[in-house]
């Protein structure tokens, strides 16, 4: 078990004296914190863009039954 005592001795600055599961623990954080921001800002306008889309199709789709 991970202690208060070791969380305290690491030295955020120095990279290679992090211990193993410290460095994969950063490891995700940073692979969340990309995807994240990848959705926010790549994929938010795209489903924007899809539901105006979605909401075209529909009226089209009853414009063209009636």
């Amino acid at each position: 078990m991970i202690s208060l005592d070791e969380l305290q001795e690491i030295d955020i600055q120095d990279a290679m004296a992090w211990p193993p599961w410290f460095t994969w623990l950063m490891g995700v954080v940073a692979a969340v914190a990309l995807v994240g921001a990848g959705w926010y800002f790549v994929l938010q306008d795209q489903q924007v863009n899809l539901v105006a889309k979605q909401r075209e199709e529909t009226v089209l789709t009853e414009t063209y039954r009636s």
